[in-house]
């Protein structure tokens, strides 16, 4: 799988036009078009339905969608993995709910890159549903969040405040 293509289908899917996916892309419309069509003919299935006023996913696209995300996930994880510098030993992937950022995380990477720094950490943030997609795949190693969802095979810790 050419990840080119998923992020190509994924811009679409996201700013509805293939002239808007072209532009921030980088590329020609017709560039679009033929990874989409490269895309389509390799699923043998339409993505998209195109008109006039732009293009909406097919029910086949709307299925590919959470398949393409995890693709590039799992992509930037492992580029990450295997960048890793001498002097970094491993990677910390960590991702939270937004409202979690200012008070908590910001104090503990850096409290992380002061005590632990031969561990590269990145960190990203999403919605509890999207946090615990990218731990079942593997392209995030934790999660803070409020009452995360529990799908099969998840185990959540939860921790009360005293306050």
């Amino acid at each position: 799988m050419d990840i080119t293509l998923a992020r190509t289908f994924l811009t679409v899917s996201e700013t509805g036009s293939f002239i808007d996916a072209a532009r921030r892309m980088h590329v020609t419309q017709s560039t679009v078009s033929a990874r989409i069509k490269s895309l389509e003919d390799a699923l043998g299935m339409p993505l998209f339905e195109r008109s006039r006023t732009g293009a909406d996913l097919t029910s086949a696209g709307e299925q590919f969608r959470k398949h393409a995300l995890a693709l590039v996930r799992v992509w930037q994880h492992a580029r990450l993995e295997v960048q890793l510098t001498a002097e970094h030993s491993d990677h910390l992937a960590v991702g939270a709910s937004s409202s979690f950022w200012n008070d908590f995380l910001i104090r503990w990477i850096s409290w992380m890159r002061d005590e632990v720094p031969q561990i590269a950490v990145s960190a990203s943030s999403g919605s509890s549903n999207v946090l615990v997609q990218r731990l079942l795949e593997g392209t995030l190693d934790v999660a803070v969040m409020y009452r995360p969802p529990h799908p099969p095979g998840l185990a959540a810790s939860t921790k009360k405040s005293s306050s």
